[in-house]
C-alpha cells in the first residue's frame, strides 16, 4: 500500500485557541477533511491570540497526536528558521500550506527559506481576506513594504496561492501578477451536527448575534448606528475579542446611548461550544462586515439554521431569494435597517421557514461541491 504523502500545515493559531475565530476552525475542518487522503502536521504557537502564557494541558516543544492529526504546539523560544527547516527535513513533508501571509513565524520565514533553497517542498500560500482592499488599508504601509519585499525577491514565482473565492483570485492576480500560479478552492463549510431547534419568535421582538473580532473590519459601529432607528424590542450579543482597543470604547460607549428598547451585551471571546450555543439561542446573526473572503461565522450560523443580516463583502449572495438572509451594501444603513425591521417583524412560521431553509443551504454547498477531490488535485506534484 503507498504511503500517504505529508503535508504541514503552518499557522498562528489553532485549537484549543479560539481569539483568532474563524480561521481556527476553518484549519481544523480542512485538516479533518484530508487526514485520510494524506498525514497532516501542523505547526502553530502554544498560546492563543494575545495571550501571554501558553494553553492548559498541552505538551510543547514535541509532537502530538490529535483525531490522527500531528501538532506540534512551539513554545516562543522554539520558533526560528532553523527549527522549521529541521522539522520539514526530519518528517519528510511533501507539501506546506501557509494560512497567514503576514505571520512573521509561519509565513515569511517559510517563504525566506524556499526562497533560499534551503527546502524543496511545494508551498501553498493562503491569503485568507488579507489583499482585500479594505484590508490593505489597515496598516498599509508595513503591508506595503512587505508586499513589495516579497515581489521583489520574486517569491511569487516560487510558490503556489490558494485562493478560497473569485475574489482572493482577483486580490492576488491584482497583487502579483497574472503569471502568479493560483488554485480556487473553498473551505469545506461546517457540518450540521443537528436538526434546527427553532427558538420562540413574536413580531416586533428580535435576538441579535454579532460575532467576530470588535475592530474596524467587522464594523460592528454601523450595526449599532442601524440599531439606533430600531423601534422593535431588540437584544444584541457581542461576541468576540477586543482586538482594537479604541474601537471597543467607541463601539462600548455608542452601545450606551441606544434608546431603551435596544439591549446589548458583550461577552467577550468564547470558546467554540460556548459560541454554538449562542447561535442557537439568537434569532439571526447580523455581521456588517467590510470583507471576508470566507466568513466562517455565516457558514456556522446556517448550518445550526439561523438566517444572517450581512453585507455584500462575502462569497454568500444572494440570500433572500433563498430565504436564508439578506446580503446588503454598506454605502448607506438604510437597507441593514430595513432588513433587521423585517427580521424583527417575523412571526413563528415565517421564521422557522427561513431557519429551515438556511440548514438546508449548507446541505445544498456540501453536494454540490467536491471538496476534497478539489484539495487533491490542488496538492497535487
Amino acid at each position: 500500500m503507498k504511503a500517504k504523502q505529508r503535508l504541514l500545515i503552518l499557522t498562528d493559531w489553532f485549537y484549543p485557541g479560539f481569539k483568532a475565530g474563524g480561521i481556527i476552525t476553518s484549519i481544523y475542518d480542512l485538516a479533518m477533511l484530508l487526514k485520510d487522503e494524506y498525514s497532516i502536521f501542523i505547526i502553530t504557537s502554544d498560546r492563543d491570540l494575545g495571550d501571554s502564557r501558553p494553553y492548559k494541558g498541552i505538551t510543547t516543544d514535541q509532537w502530538t497526536l490529535m483525531n490522527n492529526i500531528n501538532i506540534y504546539y512551539a513554545s516562543p523560544k522554539s520558533l526560528g528558521l532553523r527549527n522549521i527547516v529541521r522539522e520539514i527535513r526530519k518528517n519528510n513533508i511533501d507539501f506546506i500550506y501557509l494560512s497567514n501571509m503576514y505571520s512573521v513565524w509561519f509565513a515569511v520565514f517559510p517563504l525566506l527559506i524556499k526562497r533560499l533553497g534551503l527546502i524543496r517542498q511545494k508551498i501553498f500560500l493562503s491569503p485568507n481576506g488579507m489583499l482585500q482592499s479594505f484590508a490593505l488599508r489597515i496598516k498599509p504601509f508595513k503591508k506595503k513594504v512587505y508586499i513589495a519585499m516579497l515581489r521583489l525577491m520574486r517569491i511569487p514565482n516560487f510558490i503556489n496561492f490558494h485562493a478560497t473565492d473569485v475574489q482572493e483570485q482577483n486580490d492576488i492576480t491584482r497583487t502579483f501578477g497574472r503569471q502568479s500560479h493560483i488554485s480556487r478552492v473553498a473551505y469545506p463549510p461546517p457540518v450540521p451536527q443537528k436538526p434546527v431547534v427553532h427558538p420562540s419568535k413574536r413580531p416586533g421582538e428580535l435576538l441579535l448575534l454579532f460575532l467576530g473580532r470588535i475592530h474596524p473590519a467587522k464594523n460592528l459601529r454601523f450595526l449599532l448606528e442601524c440599531l439606533a432607528k430600531m423601534s422593535s424590542r431588540i437584544e444584541l450579543k457581542v461576541v468576540g475579542p477586543a482586538e482594537d482597543a479604541s474601537y471597543f470604547l467607541n463601539c462600548k460607549q455608542l452601545s450606551q446611548q441606544l434608546p431603551q428598547n435596544i439591549s446589548v451585551t458583550f461577552t467577550g471571546a468564547l470558546p467554540n461550544e460556548q459560541v454554538k450555543n449562542y447561535i442557537e439561542q439568537s434569532h439571526f446573526l447580523a455581521l456588517p462586515t467590510l470583507g471576508e473572503n470566507f466568513g466562517y461565522a455565516i457558514l456556522e450560523s446556517f448550518s445550526v439554521g439561523r438566517p444572517v443580516i450581512t453585507s455584500a463583502t462575502t462569497p454568500w449572495r444572494k440570500l433572500a431569494p433563498q430565504k436564508v438572509g439578506w446580503d446588503l451594501p454598506l454605502n448607506d444603513h438604510s437597507e441593514f435597517i430595513r432588513a433587521i425591521d423585517t427580521a424583527a417583524n417575523m412571526d413563528q412560521e415565517e421564521y422557522n421557514e427561513w431557519c429551515d431553509s438556511s440548514q438546508r443551504y449548507i446541505y445544498r454547498l456540501m453536494e454540490s461541491n467536491p471538496y476534497k477531490d478539489d484539495f487533491r488535485h490542488m496538492f497535487q506534484p
